[in-house]
């Protein structure tokens, strides 16, 4: 069964925090396939997940669906992502915000909270984004490719200092190794062969 697969599949990468829309958390249930452990639910309303490393705390906020047919967040939204940033910079040694929204409504947020984001990490309608940053070197803001089809590994080397001069510097302090997962991209035999346990169409 193909949600089978995929949970195990998602399990087996070993993820710190896998974020799920509703909608995938119902498709796995619905077909008796738990979510990995380390999962979150984006929902409604702004929420946080803090997730521990061998180096310190990292803060997750969860930005929530947009309401039916609007293309921007609301002003409260924002400013609940701001509270919640704000709170977990003072007990987490990053803030990395994960968003459903697309590029509109994530380009719109940059513009009007540039500075509350460490890392924004984009899904949903747009196309994808290697890597940007934002005018004042705050915020690194990256995009989902369609279908998974590249993978963003974001390596730190300093963690943001909570100072006015700071700021993110490429291939410096912050390096994006991006993949796209094409054809000379070799396969891991471990994931094939959990995998082809399940039969997936090719």
């Amino acid at each position: 069964m193909l949600a089978k697969a995929l949970a195990q599949a998602h399990a087996a990468l070993g993820y710190d925090l896998l974020t799920l829309m509703p909608e995938e958390q119902q498709w796995l249930g619905d077909h008796d396939a738990p979510a990995p452990a380390q999962n979150a639910v984006i929902g409604n309303r702004v929420r946080s997940v803090t997730v521990s490393t061998k180096n310190g705390p990292v803060g997750f906020i969860l930005l929530p669906k947009l309401p039916r047919n609007a293309t921007i967040p609301l002003d409260m939204t924002m400013r609940a992502i701001e509270d919640q940033a704000r709170s977990l910079a003072g007990r987490t040694r990053l803030v990395v915000g994960i968003s459903p929204w697309g590029g509109v409504a994530e380009d719109h947020f940059l513009q009007k909270k540039a500075h509350v984001l460490d890392i924004l990490l984009g899904a949903g309608p747009g196309p994808g984004l290697a890597g940007r940053f934002t005018p004042d070197g705050k915020t690194f803001w990256a995009r989902s490719y369609g279908r998974g089809k590249a993978l963003h590994v974001v390596r730190i080397s300093e963690w943001p200092q909570r100072s006015a001069d700071w700021k993110w510097i490429k291939d410096g302090n912050l390096r994006l190794d991006f993949m796209p997962l094409n054809e000379p991209v070799p396969s891991d035999p471990e994931m094939n062969a959990l995998l082809g346990e399940f039969n997936l169409p090719r």
